[in-house]
């Protein structure tokens, strides 16, 4: 073998070595394919396209001839790599360990190598934003039940777990709100330097083995250690208690159930440790308490025997004392009026993270701008959020990706710090999760979630045990000597009403006076009252200061809060006769109508002066006139029908009526569409003709559409002709997106010589199907065929005369390896071209070439001519035509149509 100085032999194959452990594949095998006979050696070319198809792998020529000097001297023109895969595979031989154990390379040896030629280095501070994405997007792919392999599987044809870029980008299975500063970080990751491409198997390997030495250790801390929302640092045994006390009411624990499982005797005591354990149960994920303060709960319940009172315990929490009772007393029979203990609004509400000045200036803005948006549009907020709390007892909370997918789905829209300063803001300290309700009272003024509750619970249970007595005392009385006027006016009022509906006040309330004592309580005389329909739900409200003077004249002084009903009806009912005439016939009884009053908000007229009298005597007049000239108006155009108000208006405004032109101008637009007037004033058509038929051809040979079905549908009696509307009317059937001039080419083009206005349709469907075959074949089986080329935008691409020499010298090379070779095109390139439409990137056409060893023979500069020859418009987008290009090939090697 020759000289290998110039190139150190580790390098070289570590190189080789850490692209087969990242391909995945044996390394004798690779080269196996080639050896029919195994003996172990194989071609130069059969070598290289080993290292470039299956390695992706390309070696300077110092390494090429390097390697060729150190394993191809022993056969001309021959490598040995059965000896160049023994060295490379790195395969662990136990026979050699006591010979040569340092040959012997690991597979942590190989990782390294792999690490050190494929991965790009990263800062400390990058490898930690990469971490919190992968995070993110763990929890976004389990909450979506997202399979990262299969969203890039489809990109990755041949399986080989690498896409490009754009389809790393776009195939990404993370949350949408990811900056694209991160996600290019993180590409970059991934970014293999060998294939110059995205692993995106290392990807979801990264984030399925993320965070699992984690696992263990947040376990180990959940039972050791709870959440809790607030921790006690105060070791009064009063503020303990009454801390646990709140988390037993706000969520329904029954403490003894956690006790009574270790009083096997049951006598109501139980250990220490036994007390301290069913405590940690009750408290659960809710409060923390120290080993101090358990120890002031053990000592306040402690016997001397080393015994807890478990049961005095669950009794005080839950039902002994009116301060501390979590629920309700348990002789509640004995006591009914007793006033249970119920916490203050607000009491149980979480704490709220504080924010700084300018935190809390910016939060300030946004939810006044969110505040707009929900008045102008008329949310109902609380069920969307609600539908994402399914967890028992709705605890109103919620995740932050469920609280984002709801703001979302009502089409609030936020940035990403304005949302992570609201979650900020509502979330509880040690749960991370968002209170809702409270965001919700933020944003929406009609929505109350909680409120807190001004007094304290000694003043609200002291207020509550006032006596109903001392209440009543409270109350402000009406003097009768200010109200003296007002009850003359109401009783004036009750009478008129009595009068006028006829109504008998006895009757609605001799049933509640079961005793015929005159007297009843004041809501029975109000139940009375409604009755007769004095209630804000009858015809007549009464006020409460209303009510209360009719309560205060008729009292009963002998007993509270009584009324005399008697006295009340022997007043009103004297607006229909006297009381007792029988016996005194002679009294004179006044009559009824001196007790109807005017109607509220009346004016007595008799109090007005003369001139608006007269105003109002002048006004009538010119009404009654009115009156008679209307009649005789109605007199004139009235019959059985009705009032003819047509003719009524035709005499008093008539108006000058046009006459219709709907049929003129109708035919007028049918002589100008069928007219055979050519558009814009052209005098000869037959170069327009030409090319819009050419481009119906091409569009027939694409989509294989059959012209003369969509129009023999239309011509029932078979005469070949159609009119110019049906015809139009056939042709938007195959969607070719004419428009009306390129219709009118066309039908004057093909019109029918034998009746005007049709058009000859038979004539034009053998024209536009000549592209695809000849008519009448099976008469002349031994006509040749031409086929016909569709011409593409690419013969439009104007190359100067430097570029065009160089584009025919690269032709001809890549035409005469093509045709020593018999290389087939088409193949390779229709891999890469999914949606068939004869386009591939610039990056797939430069795979190709090097795929198919074509190169070699391609410069830098020779494939710049190529690609701007051979570029091709699709969507906006700059994609090389294959099609044109190897048919250019297929005919500077004299291939037939695309037969190599």
């Amino acid at each position: 073998p020759a000289n290998t100085e110039t190139i150190s032999s580790p390098s070289i194959e570590d190189k080789l070595r850490a692209a087969a452990y990242a391909s995945h594949v044996l390394v004798p095998d690779v080269f196996r394919t080639f050896d029919h006979l195994r003996t172990g050696f194989i071609t130069r070319s059969q070598f290289l396209r080993c290292l470039d198809q299956q390695f992706k792998l390309q070696l300077s020529d110092a390494e090429e001839s390097y390697l060729w000097n150190a394993y191809g001297w022993e056969r001309p023109n021959q490598i040995n790599y059965a000896k160049l895969s023994k060295s490379v595979s790195c395969a662990f031989d136990p026979a050699e360990l006591e010979a040569r154990p340092g040959d012997q390379v690991t597979q942590q040896e190989t990782a390294r190598y792999l690490k050190q030629f494929n991965r790009k280095a990263m800062s400390a501070n990058s490898e930690r934003k990469c971490l919190e994405l992968l995070r993110r997007c763990k929890n976004f792919c389990q909450g979506h039940g997202i399979d990262i392999r299969s969203c890039f599987q489809d990109f990755d044809k041949h399986r080989e777990g690498h896409v490009t870029e754009f389809q790393f980008y776009r195939c990404f299975p993370g949350p949408p709100n990811v900056p694209e500063a991160d996600l290019k970080l993180l590409a970059e990751r991934y970014y293999d330097t060998r294939t110059k491409l995205y692993d995106y198997i290392k990807f979801q390997s990264d984030i399925q083995n993320l965070d699992n030495n984690r696992k263990d250790k947040i376990q180990q801390q959940n039972s050791n250690a709870v959440i809790h929302d607030e921790p006690i640092e105060e070791n009064n045994f009063d503020i303990i208690f009454q801390k646990v006390r709140d988390v037993v009411y706000k969520h329904g624990i029954r403490t003894t159930d956690f006790f009574k499982d270790y009083d096997k005797h049951h006598n109501g005591i139980i250990t220490e440790n036994q007390f301290l354990c069913g405590l940690s149960h009750v408290c659960g994920p809710y409060v923390t308490l120290t080993r101090d303060q358990r120890q002031v709960l053990v000592d306040e319940f402690k016997q001397d025997n080393q015994g807890v009172r478990y049961r005095a315990f669950c009794s005080k929490m839950e039902n002994l004392s009116l301060y501390y009772a979590a629920f309700v007393d348990s002789d509640l029979e004995v006591k009914p009026l007793s006033v249970m203990y119920q916490p203050p609004k607000g009491a149980l509400s979480r704490p709220v993270i504080p924010l700084t000045a300018n935190e809390d200036m910016e939060l300030h803005r946004i939810i006044s701008e969110l505040s707009n948006i929900v008045r102008k549009k008329r949310l109902l907020l609380y069920p969307y959020f609600k539908d994402f709390d399914k967890k028992s007892g709705y605890s109103r909370s919620i995740t932050k990706d469920q609280f984002a997918r709801a703001l979302q789905f009502i089409s609030l829209t936020l940035q990403p710090q304005d949302l992570q300063l609201l979650c900020k803001r509502f979330e509880h300290p040690k749960g991370n999760e968002i209170d809702y309700t409270a965001f919700i009272q933020a944003i929406d003024g009609e929505y109350t979630a909680s409120k807190q509750d001004s007094m304290s619970y000694e003043e609200k249970i002291s207020s509550s045990s006032h006596p109903k007595n001392e209440q009543y005392k409270q109350i402000q009385t009406i003097t009768a000597k200010s109200m003296t006027s007002n009850f003359e006016d109401l009783i004036a009022r009750i009478k008129h009403i009595l009068l006028t509906n006829r109504i008998r006040a006895f009757e609605s309330f001799t049933d509640f006076d079961t005793l015929r004592c005159g007297s009843i309580t004041e809501n029975r005389f109000r139940m009375g009252l409604s009755n007769m329909g004095f209630s804000a739900m009858g015809k007549y409200n009464l006020s409460e200061d209303e009510f209360k003077s009719l309560c205060s004249r008729y009292s009963d002084p002998s007993r509270p809060q009584h009324i005399f009903w008697r006295r009340f009806i022997d007043d009103i009912d004297q607006v229909f006769t006297g009381k007792e005439l029988e016996k005194s016939p002679n009294t004179v009884v006044a009559p009824s109508e001196t007790a109807l009053l005017a109607r509220l908000g009346a004016m007595n007229w008799n109090k007005v002066d003369d001139t608006k009298k007269e105003q109002l005597n002048a006004l009538l007049y010119r009404m009654k006139n009115n009156l008679q000239q209307r009649r005789v108006i109605e007199e004139k155009f009235a019959d059985n029908e009705g009032f003819n108000y047509v003719e009524f208006l035709e005499i008093v405004q008539p108006e000058k009526r046009d006459q219709p032109k709907y049929a003129a101008r109708l035919n007028a637009v049918e002589a100008d569409q069928y007219s055979t007037k050519f558009v814009d004033g052209l005098a000869s058509y037959s170069a327009v003709v030409q090319g819009l038929i050419d481009s119906i051809k091409a569009k027939v040979i694409k989509e294989r559409i059959r012209v003369g079905e969509f129009m023999r549908d239309y011509d029932r009696l078979r005469s070949g002709r159609l009119s110019r509307a049906t015809f139009r009317r056939a042709l938007d059937l195959c969607r070719f997106g004419l428009n009306v001039n390129q219709y009118t080419l066309i039908e004057s083009a093909f019109a029918s010589p034998k009746q005007e206005g049709y058009v000859d349709y038979v004539k034009f469907c053998d024209e536009i199907e000549s592209a695809i075959t000849i008519k009448e074949l099976e008469k002349n089986p031994l006509a040749e065929v031409n086929q016909y080329s569709v011409s593409r935008d690419i013969i439009h691409n104007e190359l100067t005369n430097e570029e065009q020499e160089y584009l025919q010298s690269v032709m001809t090379k890549l035409a005469e390896r093509v045709r020593q070779r018999r290389i087939q095109l088409f193949p390779m390139f229709e891999d890469y071209d999914r949606v068939r439409n004869g386009n591939v990137s610039k990056s797939q056409f430069r795979r190709v070439l090097s795929v198919l060893a074509l190169d070699g023979a391609v410069s830098d500069r020779e494939f710049a001519v190529l690609t701007k020859k051979f570029i091709h418009s699709v969507g906006g987008r700059s994609d090389v035509d294959y099609f044109s290009f190897c048919d250019c090939i297929y005919d500077m090697c004299g291939f037939e149509w695309r037969k190599p």
